[in-house]
């Protein structure tokens, strides 16, 4: 399913990045043929972080950086792999300024949970909390920044261009139907973005059931009978 799905992306360029629920080795094993393809595999933390900054070319002309980083569970480390993947996309856009005159746009992707999120989110789920890390100046020096790991999508400090992408299906425990899932679709023209919504219909109703082995049971076979 997973080579079906990237054989049939309609896009010119993917870049997949691991996260804490990946399996490094089977993400990181096909990634130099998937190259060849123009899909990138950032799989795991490069002791050489300019493996995961990407070029994105239209023509011959690099139009877009991306600063791609894996899951790293220590904090700090993260942080720091942030900064050094932004770093070296700096210089890069810098020198590509001197060849087109404009500046090229820097998009950071990333797995990691971050300081500033919406509706108390820290809250609900401890184990956030002890593994954030403040991405707010990293995110004053990119165009956009689409971080993984929480399943909504959510601006993050109420920066428009720093956000959560969340997940297309209804992946959150805490709440029940399938309503508000969307795709950010980031647009750069003229030096300036456009960040419009799209959101996603619903394929396939998610529904939640609590109770006795009995009782789930019975709903279960009801929801059966009833054809959902």
């Amino acid at each position: 399913m997973y080579y079906d799905f990237l054989n049939r992306l309609p896009t010119p360029y993917a870049v997949i990045i691991s996260g804490n629920h990946d399996s490094v080795s089977l993400l990181s094993a096909p990634k130099e043929l998937l190259k060849n393809l123009n899909v990138f595999v950032v799989g795991d933390v490069s002791e050489k972080p300019e493996g995961e900054l990407i070029p994105i070319k239209k023509g011959e002309r690099i139009a877009g950086l991306i600063c791609a980083a894996a899951y790293n569970s220590v904090p700090q480390d993260a942080l720091k792999n942030f900064s050094d993947v932004l770093c070296i996309a700096e210089e890069k856009r810098t020198e590509l300024f001197s060849i087109y005159g404009e500046k090229v746009p820097i998009i950071a992707v990333g797995h990691q949970s971050a300081t500033g999120l919406e509706n108390n989110w820290h809250s609900k789920y401890e184990g956030l909390r002890e593994e954030s890390i403040n991405l707010d100046g990293i995110a004053q020096r990119v165009d956009y920044f689409a971080l993984g790991h929480i399943h909504t999508a959510m601006t993050i400090g109420g920066k428009e261009h720093f956000r959560y992408s969340g997940s297309s299906i209804n992946m959150n425990p805490m709440k029940g139907g399938t309503g508000g899932k969307k795709v950010v679709v980031v647009e750069f023209k003229g030096g300036k973005s456009l960040i419009k919504e799209v959101f996603v219909p619903v394929f396939q109703q998610i529904i939640k059931l609590e109770g006795s082995f009995g009782k789930v049971f019975d709903e279960v076979d009801g929801l059966i009978r009833a054809g959902v």
